[in-house]
């Protein structure tokens, strides 16, 4: 992965009235890095992804794409976004709406063509090309408009809930072209509530809870911070004990052995991370809160994150 920064976001902030979506956010991207955007609803992802597109015009701080504002012409054609909500021409055939979506950006003739072609491959789109969008699927209409917001090859892809509402094919199809457009030397920010699609797919993470980051860096380092598997003995009464402890046979004897139903060890995870540093009622709390940044400050946000940037 290369060390060049491509997207750099410095102290963003962004408010709607009394409310502060996004709170002095930092955070950078590389060429071919894959950064995972996570947080729960209303923590402004989509905000985020809006300010940094041009859609929504920030409220403070600096976000500057290949060292240019997110609103210029250059920055408009090296990036993609695919927001939550689909955005297709209904009546028009999946080729019809790659073709225009690539028209669009510029391409013509035998270079649209190959475009199209290209990225019908990368998402196995072949079976559907001929389909109208309105005869898809929900899964089926995600999966085109994905691949609309990717058939001028970005520099910089930001996707919000790719794989909400597909099934495991369509989102192992869509994780891997993720996977594959970032081999190539594209950036992607993708936001997701299917934390195992971060452990996969992620080579860093931000997490943001009431616009402030709360945790953020490589993923390697984030996971090792808490290199201790966790057992969790479940009791026949329903019970559960968790304990941070590599001695399992010490955790297993500090409870009735005749009560244990089930005895499960988790490696360190994205999932065990977030639940680590987002508060199980939205909050950052002086334990729960604290992330890698230092910080466990909460801001006033009570809004949905999808109230503005793809709307």
């Amino acid at each position: 992965m290369s060390a060049v920064t491509l997207l750099e976001v410095e102290s963003l902030t962004k408010q709607y009235g009394s409310i502060t979506a996004v709170d002095d956010l930092s955070f950078s991207v590389a060429p071919g890095e894959t950064l995972g955007l996570l947080g729960p609803n209303g923590a402004g992802k989509t905000t985020t992804m809006g300010c940094i597109v041009g859609l929504l015009e920030p409220d403070g701080g600096h976000i500057a794409v290949d060292g240019l504002a997110p609103k210029s012409k250059t920055v408009s054609a090296m990036v993609g976004y695919a927001a939550q909500r689909t955005a297709l021409y209904l009546s028009l055939r999946v080729s019809e709406n790659l073709a225009y979506f690539g028209g669009l950006y510029g391409l013509r003739g035998r270079a649209l063509a190959e475009a199209v072609a290209k990225i019908v491959d990368l998402f196995d789109l072949d079976s559907l090309t001929g389909r109208r969008v309105n005869d898809l699927s929900v899964g089926q209409a995600k999966l085109v408009h994905l691949a609309s917001a990717v058939i001028h090859e970005p520099t910089l892809l930001l996707v919000d809930e790719p794989t909400a509402g597909l099934d495991v094919s369509a989102r192992r199809r869509v994780i891997d072209g993720i996977r594959r457009l970032a081999a190539g030397g594209t950036a992607v920010i993708f936001s997701t509530h299917y934390l195992e699609e971060a452990d996969e797919a992620c080579d860093s993470l931000v997490i943001i809870d009431h616009g402030r980051r709360v945790a953020a860096g490589p993923l390697d380092d984030l996971l090792s911070a808490d290199p201790d598997p966790a057992t969790i003995i479940r009791l026949g009464n329903g019970d559960t004990v968790s304990f941070d402890d590599r001695d399992l046979m010490a955790a297993i004897n500090s409870v009735d052995q005749d009560q244990i139903a089930e005895v499960v060890v988790e490696r360190p995870s994205v999932r065990r991370l977030y639940e680590r540093v987002i508060d199980s009622d939205g909050a950052n709390g002086a334990s729960a809160g604290k992330g890698s940044d230092g910080t466990g400050n909460a801001s006033t946000d009570t809004g949905d994150d999808s109230s503005s940037a793809d709307g």
